[in-house]
């Protein structure tokens, strides 16, 4: 298995990968249902992108401008409260 893989149910995979990492896709995966379909500010989320260590980007749409953008959220809230990782992301 390749690091960074995301496999379930599988203890070696997880020794292999980033733990921080596969923690963030865990819940990324369990959020990522919720936020499709929902409007944050002017933007509709479509699907799921991609998520890493820092946070997870979205498909969606610009409702005013009618364009394809993406959103990048970062995984938890107590990361917000860091501010360099504020600046980082």
């Amino acid at each position: 298995m390749k690091r960074g893989q995301w496999a379930e149910n599988t203890t070696d995979s997880f020794l292999e990968g980033n733990a921080l990492e596969l923690a963030a896709r865990a819940l990324a995966r369990d959020r990522s249902e919720a936020m499709i379909g929902r409007t944050i500010a002017r933007y509709t989320v479509l699907g799921q992108l991609g998520v890493g260590g820092m946070g997870v980007v979205y498909r969606a749409k610009d409702t005013l401008l009618g364009r394809p953008v993406a959103l990048k959220f970062l995984v938890s809230g107590q990361q917000a409260q860091n501010a360099d990782l504020v600046r980082r992301f």
